[in-house]
């Protein structure tokens, strides 16, 4: 396969990501940002599967494949994209490269079991937002929005982790099911515990187990990326209905006191229209808290720009914001440039406003079925609002 092109990526023959949808069933992608399959499958052959497969044959006649489209959008707002962060990563931990398919990369969407309902999200990746969405009146788009408890689902049982180097799980809320624990027992099953480099998106109000402790300590290296899209009553709202104080807590003394186990933090907000006037307060509560771990290795900032994850997700993107906020937003993040995370941001502020109200109506709409107020828990988005 190539290796010297714009668009060479290793997960073409060497990532798996799996998101399940029903107790035996599951759509299947190289990555959690390539187009996953149309077609769900009972059982994964990750060297014959034909979804898999049409991809590498793309990619090995010299072009790139549009299922990774997702990458090449972020790449030209100047985000580190998927693709990116795994030839970092493969270079920055010396992993191998292979000419041949072997799985070295799995990327794991546990249950979607969650406890919060997040501005941005909805029920594809939340359990916790089905009674919101019908409230609302919102359609359930798809099956990845209507998919039930996947709990018994453990279509990763057959495939071979000997030579596994990482698995990144993501939910739901991964702390809040077994699919990591499972996972790993079967890396250690499988002889290749001692080589993985172990990673977690977190919404940091649930702490591991001791079960998972044990787990971690045979394991080469574990990385935390925290879901932190702002902080105090501001966090409350995005984050609903999270508690700031608790969340800081569990972090701070939580986390970051582990002690016997090879472990480096990150913290990654979603950025978007809720929280793009409090970026600068995340970045000043990190470098006051929490900007070395016990080890001396920083924590890193990296911004994910706002997907479709759910209806929330489309409208408050920040290209739905007008232009006179757009010209707010760049002078608040200007103060903020010295910080690597901020300069895609205000890059991705260039766009003409598509739809300036929608996003309004929205969190109107949210204010009303959870007694909450997004004027009052948004003041320094709520101030430009004539």
């Amino acid at each position: 396969m190539p290796d010297n092109t714009d668009f060479y990526c290793p997960l073409y023959n060497q990532g798996l990501y799996i998101e399940k949808l029903t107790q035996t069933e599951a759509q299947v992608s190289m990555c959690c940002y390539q187009t996953p399959s149309e077609k769900l499958y009972s059982d994964v052959d990750f060297i014959n599967n034909d979804y898999l497969s049409s991809v590498r044959k793309t990619y090995a006649n010299g072009q790139a494949p549009v299922e990774c489209n997702a990458c090449w959008r972020l790449e030209k707002l100047n985000y580190q994209s998927y693709r990116q962060g795994a030839i970092l990563s493969q270079t920055v931990h010396q992993q191998s490269m292979h000419s041949t398919t072997v799985l070295t990369n799995l990327l794991y969407n546990c249950e979607n079991v969650c406890n919060l309902k997040c501005i941005i999200c909805g029920p594809r990746y939340s359990s916790l937002w089905k009674d919101d969405y019908k409230k609302l009146g919102y359609p359930i788009r798809d099956r990845t929005e209507s998919k039930t408890k996947t709990k018994h689902n453990n279509i990763f049982s057959k495939l071979d982790f000997s030579k596994l180097e990482n698995i990144h799980f993501q939910g739901g809320e991964p702390f809040l099911t077994t699919d990591h624990k499972k996972i790993l027992q079967k890396a250690r099953n499988d002889g290749s515990i001692g080589n993985l480099i172990v990673s977690y998106n977190t919404n940091g109000t649930m702490l591991p187990d001791q079960e998972t402790i044990e787990l971690w300590k045979q394991v080469k290296l574990v990385k935390i990326y925290f879901s932190i899209d702002s902080v105090g009553d501001s966090f409350n709202y995005v984050r609903f209905p999270a508690d700031w104080k608790q969340v800081e807590n569990n972090i701070v003394n939580g986390f970051f006191k582990i002690t016997d186990i090879n472990i480096v933090f990150s913290i990654g907000p979603t950025v978007n229209i809720t929280n793009v006037f409090y970026i600068g307060d995340v970045i000043n509560w990190v470098e006051k808290n929490i900007a070395y771990n016990l080890q001396g290795d920083s924590t890193e900032i990296y911004i994910n720009p706002v997907g479709d994850v759910g209806y929330g997700g489309q409208v408050l993107n920040l290209k739905n914001l007008s232009h006179e906020l757009q010209q707010r937003a760049l002078e608040y993040l200007d103060k903020f440039q010295y910080h690597k995370a901020i300069p895609p941001i205000m890059n991705s502020l260039s766009f003409v406003s598509q739809n300036p109200d929608n996003w309004i109506d929205y969190l109107n709409q949210i204010d009303q079925i959870r007694s909450t107020n997004w004027q009052k828990a948004l003041c320094q988005l709520s101030q430009h609002i004539v």
